[in-house]
């Protein structure tokens, strides 16, 4: 092991976030908005849930959960079915973490990015859900993370993900027969290990449970990686759907459901909580490695601490609030402070009588410095996320760190006594973040697991011990950012149309200028998705932004953020502009099909300039050093890759049973007279040698034919669709499982024994049917009759039905005849 820095700081930055809650929460900017407007997600009955069940209507559940972009992933259509719904939005949301923190969606995206770099190998078409009308066409574009080695010293991701649940498996859709398939598709260990596959992260991928805390569990563990050297990148998430009765079932029954399905923290009226679900992933680096890399730093994450109340609450269900002070004690020890420094305490705060007394008793005897402790709990704005608790409560303090702003906490009223301890006040409205001289702003965030085990996180503005050394700017109100955006507007007031930071007129494109001195170039906007659909809701995205802000984010970071800072995928568009009203007008082109970004668009002064060169380059897919070409400029929030969605449910995926081939023809019985007539038809028009050969060479093609068609049929089976037949399977999401499948429905179909390794050893369509038809020539076939010309033709008969044989035979004799002619003419 090895000390993160050199200089042995542990401070850990979170620079990405990324979350799904219900009531279409999905982002941080969406979820802040949600906090700071003092509102609270609604409980609701999403009836068109695929399985909705006997859910309680005062859960509170995200929509579309079957909704998925397995083709940006590269996995199959059956694959994606079998899929946990946890490990699907998983998936999504740790992209949406990475893209907000600027971050590549894998280490391969800082390769070169031109069509034989990044761009990878096509994908054909087909339906991307179990059937053709359950989602949009596959467009040829490769899954997300091309097959590259990973190389011996190269930066590593940890990933660390909490689930407690496994209702999807429990919903129990009967399988034709079990299969490897479904079982990994179920696993808990596939959480992580999916995200560390599609990703290709390299570093610790670990799944872990601890209940309630399991969320704080995982970030203490990505913090260790981080500190201890075992990755340079930490995913920390956590997933909590509600898809089965049972666990709420067994929490009405013991009397721990809210009746009105509100969680009351701190207040007389606690009756209980309210379940919820949610999915959250935040991006952590060292915090030297985050300033180094300019990093948007929402806040610090100073120290955790993990313990269990080991039955000092005398009961293995009751909480015990000396072990749940121990563990802030710990967690602040590790963070370098004493207790009394926190100002501000996310309590796991549930609303249950008793989890409220025995938590507020704890916060309550903690040591102050004079001003009282603040607490509050997010728990009263969504519901209870269960094992996604304690990152949800991580994310609400980093947002009120990032706006310094102090949110409400809600229906903490009436109070209850063990609320209104002296050194402890609810924090139940809106204030400024405690910050200032001599303060530093320390926040905790409290997790405790049903069965004892308890978790607590420290967090810390930016600023003061956590300070850039090189200060970068300055707020609206004058005071020191210290490199660092402590207000999601702060970066947007400054240099609105292309100027420095210290307010001089300055280029886009440093030392490769694009126009001469006095005619300031425009910002190149660089746009991009894996598909042409995805990249007009990318620009509607995009718009959105610019006039939805009050003040959109300056031009030059939205040029740097989306050029330097983003992945760039095969479909593109290049936007050049002075102005943000440059940009709407380039967007609106681009969303009417105009070609926005053309060398027309650009102006004629600029026709056969750089810009117009740079456009060009960048649409035909060639790599750009964006870094090197762009000034530097902040690290903003942009819309993420837009997501193409095709529908998944374990009840949607199809059975594999024996292929039956679409070639294959009722078999009908001829009589000796109709073969008799046959054969006389035959002698009349050919000479026998000729006829015996056209019907070997008809066995010979429809050999051919229906060893292709019980391929086919296969892979439409496994995938949903038919790849071309001359491209690699891996690319149309046939891996190591769906392999699997694809040989166990070929042998169930083919009567044959086929290797283990067939799909690596024959990796496409036209492969495998020439390897079957190879193994078939050499295996027992129909009989068919030698040379003799009755018997040839009575078996073709037989096999074939007595019309279906005559037009065969027909064809294949008018063929031969004609060449035949042709060679006599020669």
């Amino acid at each position: 092991m090895r000390s993160a820095t050199a200089d042995g700081d542990t401070a850990v930055a979170l620079v990405g976030i990324g979350c799904r809650l219900p009531g279409g929460v999905q982002g941080p900017a969406a979820l802040w908005r949600l906090l700071a407007g003092g509102q609270e997600i609604p409980h609701h009955r999403l009836t068109d849930r695929p399985s909705p069940g006997h859910l309680d209507p005062r859960d509170r559940l995200i929509g579309d959960i079957d909704a998925f972009d397995a083709q940006f992933f590269g996995i199959a259509p059956r694959e994606a079915a079998t899929m946990d719904p946890q490990h699907r939005l998983l998936l999504e949301v740790a992209c949406e973490a990475l893209q907000d923190g600027g971050l590549h969606l894998t280490p391969a995206a800082s390769a070169p990015s031109g069509p034989s770099a990044s761009s990878g190998p096509p994908v054909a078409s087909g339906p991307s859900g179990p059937s053709a009308s359950s989602g949009p066409s596959m467009p040829p574009v490769s899954p997300v993370s091309p097959v590259m080695p990973v190389t011996p010293g190269e930066h590593t991701t940890g990933v660390y993900i909490a689930t407690s649940s496994n209702d999807y498996a429990a919903l129990g859709h009967p399988a034709a027969r079990p299969d490897l398939l479904t079982l990994v598709g179920g696993a808990r260990a596939s959480a992580a290990a999916r995200l560390s596959h599609h990703l290709r992260r390299c570093g610790p991928s670990v799944v872990l449970d601890t209940d309630r805390s399991s969320g704080l569990t995982a970030l203490h563990l990505a913090l260790h990686g981080l500190r201890s050297g075992e990755c340079d990148l930490a995913l920390a998430g956590a997933a909590n759907l509600v898809l089965a009765e049972e666990t709420g079932a067994a929490f009405g029954a013991a009397g721990m459901l809210a009746a009105d399905g509100r969680c009351k923290f701190g207040s007389a009226a606690a009756d209980g909580f309210a379940r919820s679900e949610a999915v959250v992933v935040v991006a952590l680096k060292r915090l030297a490695d985050a300033r180094a890399a300019d990093d948007r730093i929402y806040a610090v994450v100073a120290g955790s601490a993990l313990n269990h109340d080991a039955s000092r609450s005398g009961d293995f269900l009751a909480p015990s609030h000396h072990a749940q002070q121990a563990v802030v004690h710990r967690a602040c020890a590790d963070a370098g402070i004493t207790a009394d420094e926190l100002t501000y305490v996310e309590a796991h705060g549930t609303g249950t009588p008793v989890g409220d007394r025995v938590e507020l008793t704890g916060l309550a005897a903690l040591p102050r410095r004079g001003t009282p402790l603040l607490v509050g709990s997010v728990k009263t704005n969504v519901g209870h996320t269960e094992a996604a608790a304690g990152l949800l409560g991580l994310v609400k303090v980093a947002l009120m760190i990032e706006h310094r702003q102090l949110v409400p906490t809600l229906h903490s009223h009436p109070p209850a006594p063990h609320a209104q301890s002296e050194g402890l006040a609810l924090a139940d409205g809106h204030a400024p973040w405690p910050v200032g001289e001599g303060v530093v702003g320390y926040a905790g965030v409290s997790s405790f697991g049903l069965m004892g085990a308890n978790g607590h996180a420290v967090l810390a503005p930016p600023v003061g011990p956590y300070a850039a050394a090189d200060p970068g700017g300055t707020a609206p109100d004058g005071t020191a950012l210290n490199g660092v955006n402590l207000d999601e507007t702060a970066p947007d007031r400054v240099d609105h149309e292309g100027t420095g930071r210290g307010g001089t007129s300055r280029g886009a494109y440093g030392a490769q200028d694009m126009a001469a001195p006095g005619d300031p170039e425009p910002w190149p906007v660089a746009l991009s998705a894996r598909t042409p659909e995805a990249l007009l809701k990318l620009c509607a995205d995009y718009r959105r932004l610019l006039t939805a802000a009050e003040v959109p984010p300056a031009l030059r970071d939205i040029a740097w953020t989306a050029g330097a800072r983003r992945d760039h995928h095969p479909c593109r568009l290049l936007l050049l502009a002075h102005t943000h009203e440059d940009l709407l007008e380039a967007l609106d082109r681009a969303l009417a099909g105009d070609p926005a970004g053309s060398p027309d668009a650009v102006g004629e002064s600029d026709a056969t300039g750089t810009a117009a060169r740079l456009v060009r380059r960048y649409e035909a897919g060639e790599d750009i050093a964006w870094s090197d070409m762009l000034r530097p400029g902040r690290t903003v929030r942009l819309p993420a890759h837009p997501w193409t969605h095709g529908r998944y449910w374990a009840s949607a995926a199809t059975d594999l049973a024996a292929v039956t081939p679409a070639t294959a023809a009722a078999t009908a019985t001829s009589t000796a007279a109709a073969t008799a007539d046959r054969c006389d038809a035959v002698r009349s028009h050919a000479d026998p040698k000729d006829a015996v050969q056209a019907v070997q060479t008809v066995y010979a093609v429809q050999a051919v034919q229906e060893v292709r068609s019980h391929v086919a049929g296969a892979v439409e089976r496994v995938l949903g669709y038919v790849p071309d037949a001359s491209l690699p399977l891996s690319d149309a999401g046939i891996g190591s499982l769906t392999g699997l499948e694809l040989r166990h429905a070929l042998m169930d179909s083919l009567g044959l024994d086929l290797a283990p390794t067939l799909i690596y050893e024959h990796p496409t369509i036209d492969a495998l049917c020439h390897h079957i038809r190879d193994l078939r020539r050499g295996a027992p076939g129909p009989e068919q009759g030698g040379d003799d010309l009755d018997a040839v033709l009575g078996s073709l008969t037989e096999r074939f039905g007595l019309h279906e044989a005559a037009r065969l035979l027909d064809t294949e004799l008018t063929t031969l005849l004609a060449a035949q002619a042709d060679e006599e003419n020669v």
